[in-house]
Formats: C-alpha cells, sequence, structure tokens
C-alpha cells in the first residue's frame, strides 16, 4: 500500500526543483552470470559482448563486498571523441533513473495537475488517504472522476475521521515519515517497483528520442540542475583507457551489479561495435637466487643463440610491456606506467592517459628486459643486444596482475609512436599472457595484429601451461612471434607450451639477469625461468637483426629466424618448430 505514497512524494519533490534522489533508487541486482549477460535481449538482438565466460576474471574487490568489472569498448572506426563522451553521459543518467524517474513522474503529476475542481493539495491528500485506506490498488493509477467518485462513496463521518488522520500526517516532514513507516526497506523495494513496472509508459527508445528532441540544456532546466552538478552524479562509470591507432575505443569500469544493465545498453548503442571484459592475469614468475657474482655475468644462453661478439643494436628501440623496467644495468629511455590514469580535469568527459615513471616493484619486467639489452660493462649481465634503446611499459599492477586493458593501451602507444617515427626499427616484447579456453580472438589479440600490421615487431611468450598455445592470449595471436623454451642440454622444456602457433624457440630456463633495483633483495644475482625469457631473447635478437635490416618488415624478421635457425637435438612435441633463434655467423 505504500507504492502510491512513495510515487506522491516523489513527484512533489521531482517538480518542486529538488535534485536529490529518494532513497532505494540507486539499488540494483547483483552481477549476472556470463550466461545471463551473453543471452539475446528481449527484442531479440543479438548481444555485442564477446567472451562473456572472462566476466569474473574482469572483476576485482574494491571493499567490503564491493566489485568492479572492466571493459574494453571498441568503436566503429568513425566514432569521435564526442560521441563516447555522450554514450557514457546517457548510460550514467539512465542508471540514475534521471530520464526514467522525471519523465514518467511528470506524466502522472500532468495527470492530476488539469483537475481545476480541486486544488493540487486537496486531489493529493484524497489520493493518499483512499490508498492508505486500501480503497485503491497498489499499482492502480486513477483519473480525476474516478477518484472523486471513490471519495463520495466514503461516509462523512469516516471521512472526517480519516481526514483527521491524515492531517496528523500532513504535519510530518519527508524524513520524520519516511522514519515513522515500520519498514523502511519495504518502502524502498516497493518505491523502485513502482517506478520499473511503468517502464513501458517510456521505453528506452522514446527516452533516448527525448534526449534528441529536447536537448541538453533543455532537459537540465528540467531537472534544475547545473552542468556542474550533474557531473558530480556520475559515480558509477569511470573511464581509465583510450585506444586510437589499434582500435578506435575505451576502456572503462563500474560496479560488477550493473553489468546486465551495462550490456542491454551497448546492446542498443550503434556506434559500439562490441564489448569485451578486461580480463587480469598474473605478470609472470619471480626469479630464482644464486650466489653473488661481482663480474659481470654472460648468460649461458647467448651462446646458444650466436650472440657472441660484438653486437650493435642502435637504432632500434625496445619496449617491454611488463612490470616496468628498473636497473642501471638497462639503458632505459622512458618509464611509462599505464596502470594509472592522469585525470586532466573529468574521467568520463577527457579520459585519462598514462602516468609518466612507474617502478618495477614485481621484478619481471626487469629480468627478461635485461636479458635482451642489458649494458656490457663490468657488473650484472650482457643482453643480447647489449645498450639498446628500451622503454619501460609498466602494464602489471603493484598487486602482481596485469589487465587486458593496460596492455592494449601499451600498444596503442607504440602503434602511435610508429606511425610518427616511420623509420624507426620497433620491437614489442610481452612476456605475458593467459590461457583464455578459446583460440577464438579477443581484444588483445588484435591489438597485436595491429601492432604488426604498422610495422612493430612483436614477440611474445608462448605461456608456460605445457599445453597446446592455440588457446593462450596473446601467444595465439598469429602475426606475433611466438617463442617455446628449451634448456642447456637442447631439451624441450617441460613447461613450455608448443604447438603450431609457437614461430621459434629459444633458452628459457634458469638464465642469469639481474635484479630490479625496487625489489626487496638487492644482494643476490637471480635466474629466471620460462618462455618469458626465452621470449626477451628472441626480442634482443630481432633489435640485433633490424640495426642490420632497419627496413625488414615484421614477416622478413620471423622468415629469416625461421631460415637461419639451429635445429635443437631435443625433440619437440608434435606440430612444432625444432628450431632455436641465432643470430650468429
Amino acid at each position: 500500500m505504500y507504492s502510491a505514497i512513495a510515487f506522491l512524494l516523489a513527484a512533489t519533490l521531482s517538480f518542486t526543483g529538488c535534485t536529490d534522489q529518494i532513497a532505494g533508487l540507486d539499488e540494483a541486482p547483483e552481477s549476472p552470470t556470463a550466461d545471463a549477460v551473453d543471452a539475446p535481449n528481449k527484442r531479440g538482438d543479438v548481444s555485442k559482448l564477446r567472451h562473456a565466460n572472462l566476466i569474473d576474471r574482469a572483476t576485482r574487490s574494491v571493499g567490503k563486498d564491493e566489485y568492479e568489472t572492466g571493459f574494453v569498448l571498441s568503436m566503429d572506426e568513425t566514432t569521435t571523441e564526442l560521441e563516447k563522451q555522450e554514450l557514457l553521459q546517457r548510460f550514467e543518467l539512465l542508471q540514475r533513473y534521471e530520464l526514467l524517474q522525471r519523465f514518467e513522474l511528470l506524466q502522472r503529476y500532468e495527470l492530476i495537475d488539469t483537475q481545476e475542481d480541486l486544488s493540487m493539495d486537496e486531489l493529493l491528500q484524497r489520493f493518499e488517504l483512499l490508498q492508505r485506506y486500501e480503497l485503491l490498488g497498489r499499482d492502480e493509477l486513477l483519473s480525476r472522476d474516478e477518484l472523486l467518485s471513490r471519495w463520495e462513496e466514503m461516509q462523512t463521518e469516516e471521512l472526517l475521521s480519516r481526514w483527521e488522520l491524515l492531517s496528523r500526517w500532513e504535519l510530518l516532514s519527508r524524513d520524520e515519515l519516511l522514519s515513522r513507516l515500520e519498514d523502511l526497506q519495504q518502502w524502498e523495494l516497493l518505491q523502485r517497483d513502482e517506478l520499473l513496472s511503468r517502464w513501458e509508459l517510456l521505453s528506452r527508445d522514446e527516452l533516448l528520442q527525448r534526449w534528441e528532441e529536447l536537448g541538453f540544456d533543455e532537459l537540465l532546466q528540467r531537472w534544475g540542475m547545473t552542468y556542474e552538478e550533474l557531473l558530480t552524479r556520475w559515480e558509477y562509470i569511470s573511464r581509465y583507457a583510450d585506444f586510437t591507432s589499434v582500435m578506435n575505443g575505451i576502456a572503462v569500469s563500474l560496479p560488477s551489479r550493473y553489468v546486465s544493465r551495462f550490456v542491454s545498453f551497448i546492446n542498443v548503442n550503434p556506434i559500439v561495435r562490441y564489448a569485451e571484459p578486461s580480463f587480469r592475469f598474473g605478470g609472470g614468475n619471480g626469479p630464482s637466487l644464486i650466489d653473488d657474482d661481482p663480474e659481470q655475468i654472460t648468460p649461458w644462453g647467448m651462446e646458444k643463440i650466436g650472440a657472441t661478439g660484438t653486437r650493435d643494436a642502435a637504432g632500434v628501440e625496445v619496449y617491454f610491456i611488463d612490470s616496468g623496467v628498473s636497473s642501471d644495468d638497462i639503458n632505459v629511455a622512458a618509464r611509462y606506467d599505464f596502470t594509472h590514469c592522469e585525470v586532466a580535469d573529468d574521467e568520463i568527459l577527457d579520459g585519462c592517459t598514462y602516468a609518466e615513471g612507474g617502478d618495477d616493484t614485481d621484478g619481471h619486467g626487469t629480468h627478461v628486459a635485461a636479458l635482451a639489452s642489458a649494458i656490457d660493462d663490468s657488473d650484472g649481465i650482457v643482453g643480447v643486444a647489449p645498450g639498446v634503446d628500451v622503454f619501460s611499459m609498466k602494464v602489471v599492477s603493484d598487486d602482481g596482475s596485469a589487465e587486458s586493458a593496460y596492455v592494449i593501451a601499451a600498444l596503442d602507444y607504440v602503434v602511435e609512436r610508429k606511425a610518427l617515427h616511420p623509420l624507426t626499427p620497433m620491437v614489442v616484447n610481452i612476456s605475458l599472457g593467459a590461457d583464455i579456453g578459446t583460440t577464438e580472438y579477443i581484444s588483445l589479440d588484435e591489438a597485436v595484429d595491429a601492432a604488426v600490421d604498422a610495422g612493430v615487431v612483436v614477440v611474445v611468450s608462448a605461456g608456460n601451461g605445457a599445453t597446446d598455445a592455440s588457446t593462450y592470449t596473446p601467444a595465439h595471436a598469429v602475426k606475433a612471434i611466438t617463442v617455446g623454451s628449451y634448456g642447456k642440454t637442447d631439451v624441450f622444456s617441460s613447461f613450455s607450451n608448443y604447438g603450431s602457433m609457437v614461430d621459434i624457440l629459444a633458452p628459457g630456463e634458469k638464465l642469469e639477469t639481474v635484479n630490479s633495483t625496487h625489489e626487496s633483495s638487492t644482494t643476490k644475482s637471480p635466474t629466471t625461468t620460462g618462455t618469458s625469457p626465452a621470449a626477451a631473447m628472441v626480442s634482443g635478437a630481432a633489435a640485433v637483426y633490424l640495426a642490420n635490416h632497419p627496413t625488414a618488415t615484421p614477416d622478413q624478421v620471423v622468415s629469416a629466424f625461421q631460415e637461419s635457425g639451429r635445429t635443437i637435438n631435443g625433440a619437440t612435441p608434435s606440430g612444432t618448430i625444432n628450431k632455436s633463434v641465432w643470430i650468429g655467423n
């Protein structure tokens, strides 16, 4: 019986210039299952959500019983920045019921306000009294004549006694009235149900149509809000990455309980090509430690790939998309952190960009970068391409996890830079990845191929799952150079992924490297094992090759490696290449 009371209070508040939300409207259902969000909606539209099975891996805890889910949104190629902003604005406003609540209540308000015989207050009082005494159904909306007819059915004495009761309620303020209700939670549920039950009065398309017809300024005026006040209500969706080179799109995050609504929203938005969970995955394995060695070490793998004698990689840039690079033994040209965004003004309107800096507190990025590039001096180790210009692209958060949107943003930066410096040979190393359980591409794989199409050599690790690499991202990206591992005795590593996606092999077991200057332990020299260091060896080899062949395309680089590759003595799994990268004479 409280639902009509909720409506009347809402109507009074909504059209007296008050912009506060009535309690309970911001509640939403819990995050749906992957099956629920991947199903067609009621109108039969095919869902634009790809890889819904990754939603759980795109969700993180942000507080007690609070979770947040990230998405990569791919837009139509012609989508402008203004349209991206408008997309987020519309979702925010729909989520807060601003359009729904105010247009629907406007209809009800005008229905009552057109009566001439009674004042607005008198009619509202009568409506409330009839509802309170259960003479009206919970969802019943009466015309003036029907309302007056019900009123006349009451006896005079009963009418007067109940009017007196109503008058006592009228003396209470809204907050006091709410406090008098026996069950505030029930009030909130009925209130929301009251609004949701009237959804058909204004469909989603009609809401968006009114957005277009009225214009933003008139909507703000009708809501009694300034533009700045509206911005303060954007509490749910945040934009934390922008893509303009490998794809046209953005990355957004929102409370997990709003995922189903968000998917429904993008399904009917024409500028969105698809949405995909920005899933999180581990940032690599930590190193093992060996005794101190005050002299410079040459990792055993250097001889295995012919990295002996003088090697020059001047003029080449190598980008390590990893946990960062922090070592004096590496020539770091620049550091960028894609796990933190720098917001100029408003996070939704202006988006955010990478931050400069980003220390390697994990160590993984430094360990692999050193194998590819460590300076040939008197300490540490010597890398495959000593002293080559290294760009630290931090995509692993300090908690040790990476996110696909961060990796895409880093690739986007490299492709943009390649467009500005087309004659500079560039190599990207991605010693990260995850099993996504399918051979189908995700946006990260598409970004890798886009980078290769732009002329960037992209080297990726095959993965350490001892399984076929065809379900691992970005190892199954066709245009990347995917690297498997072998050990000192030329035996294919038992942990290495395998299969037709592996393009070349490299040493990957117990390779000496250097610590990050920001790791807790810096008193010993580490070793590292996995397809991560194997990929780093190939990235260094690619830098050396490009220094001697600066106009070589990515396809020419992988072809050269496979043609000159040295056959390892040990057998490899069926369908897996048995050649190690080789840059010697």
